[in-house]
């Protein structure tokens, strides 16, 4: 699996940071993002993230200290079997992130 660095804007520290994602999955075929949104203070990541102990569909990235969390689930069922996450995305957001990922063709 290749992975690539990323970077965020700390606001405290005025200064662009490396995103640590070594905590985020494991690097094996089982894990896979489907994609990332900033919300607030945090950077939400959605896919099926194998973290060698469970499978999370939703990670936290806290830019204050720098650390993957957890997230707990909207909904109490269980999701792996379902194709979407239980997290509240604005849908302006959403479709930003997914047309800048070129998520969506546009046929002429």
């Amino acid at each position: 699996m290749m992975t690539c660095k990323s970077e965020f804007y700390h606001d405290e520290m005025r200064r662009w940071m490396f995103l640590d994602d070594q905590t985020l999955c494991i690097q094996t075929s089982s894990s896979f993002v489907y994609g990332a949104v900033p919300i607030g203070a945090s950077i939400y990541v959605v896919g099926d993230l194998d973290t060698g102990t469970s499978f999370d569909y939703i990670r936290e990235f806290r830019r204050s200290t720098g650390t993957w969390q957890r997230t707990r689930p909207m909904l109490p069922s269980d999701l792996s079997k379902t194709a979407c996450a239980a997290l509240r995305i604005a849908n302006c957001r959403l479709f930003r992130l997914q047309w800048s990922q070129d998520m969506f063709r546009v046929r002429v």
